[in-house]
C-alpha cells in the first residue's frame, strides 16, 4: 500500500480523548477510515498528561515508534506551557506571541527532548500536533460560525457552552469522558473527509497542522495554496 494514501500512524499525545480526536481528523484528512493507528502514549485506560509526553520523546522507547510507522504523530497542548518543566514563555518582551509564534516555539521545546541524531534521522517521518491553547480549541469551528471557532483560550468553556445548548450533555475538564468526544465526533461526521476540510483554515493551530500534512503529503493537500 501506498504509505502517503495510507500511512501506519503511531499517535502521542496527552490524553485519551486527544488520541480519540487525533485518530478520525488524521483518518478524514486522508479520506480512510480504515487507516492503522498505535496508542504508544498514553497506554489504553491510562490518563496521561503534558508532562508524560515530554517523558515518552526523551525515553528509549521513542526510537521504536518508528519500526512500524510511516508517520509518528507528537501531541501536546500549550495551556501550561509556562510551567517548569515545559518551559515556553507565552510572551516575548512585552508582546504576547502569535498563535503560530507559541506553536513553534512549543515544537522546537519538543524536539529538544529527543537526541539530534534520531530527530536527522526521522525528520520525514515525525509531525508535531501542538494545540494552541488545547485540542478543543480544534473542534469549535464545528459548533461556531462566528469569531468563537478561532478560539485559542478557555476552549473547553466554550465548546461545553455550544454542545450543552444543542446536544444536552458537557464535558468534565477533570476527566474528559472519552465517549462524550466520541458522540460529537460522530454526530458532526469527524471521519469525513469534506468536514475537515470545511474547518482546515478555521483555528489557527488546527491550520498549522493541516498546512504541516500538507507538506509532507501534497497528494492529500487540504488547503490551498496562500499567496506570497
Amino acid at each position: 500500500m501506498d504509505p502517503a494514501l495510507t500511512p501506519r500512524i503511531a499517535l502521542i499525545t496527552e490524553g485519551p480523548s486527544d488520541h480519540a480526536v487525533l485518530k478520525q481528523f488524521l483518518g478524514a484528512y486522508f479520506n480512510n477510515p480504515k487507516l492503522t493507528f498505535r496508542q504508544l502514549q498514553p497506554p489504553p485506560n491510562v490518563p496521561g498528561g503534558w508532562t508524560e509526553v515530554l517523558r515518552y520523546l526523551a525515553s528509549s522507547e521513542f526510537a521504536a515508534a518508528f519500526a512500524d510507522s510511516d508517520l509518528v504523530v507528537v501531541q501536546i497542548d500549550t495551556d501550561v506551557c509556562e510551567e517548569p518543566g515545559y518551559g515556553v514563555p507565552r510572551r516575548d518582551g512585552g508582546r504576547e506571541l502569535t498563535p503560530d509564534e507559541l506553536a513553534e516555539r512549543v515544537q522546537t521545546r519538543l524536539a529538544t527532548q529527543l537526541s539530534p541524531d534520531l530527530l536527522t534521522a526521522h525528520a520525514d517521518r515525525l509531525l508535531f500536533a501542538v494545540c494552541v491553547d488545547s485540542l478543543e480549541c480544534w473542534l469549535l469551528p464545528l459548533l461556531y460560525t462566528d469569531r468563537k471557532r478561532e478560539r485559542t483560550v478557555n476552549c473547553l468553556d466554550a465548546l461545553n457552552q455550544a454542545i450543552s445548548a444543542r446536544h444536552g450533555f458537557s464535558i468534565d475538564k477533570h476527566k474528559k469522558q472519552v465517549a462524550y468526544y466520541e458522540r460529537l465526533l460522530r454526530h458532526h461526521r469527524c471521519h469525513k473527509h469534506a468536514t475537515l476540510a470545511a474547518i482546515a483554515d478555521k483555528n489557527p493551530s488546527l491550520t498549522r497542522f493541516i498546512a504541516q500534512l500538507d507538506a509532507r503529503f501534497p497528494a492529500r493537500a487540504m488547503l490551498a495554496p496562500r499567496s506570497p
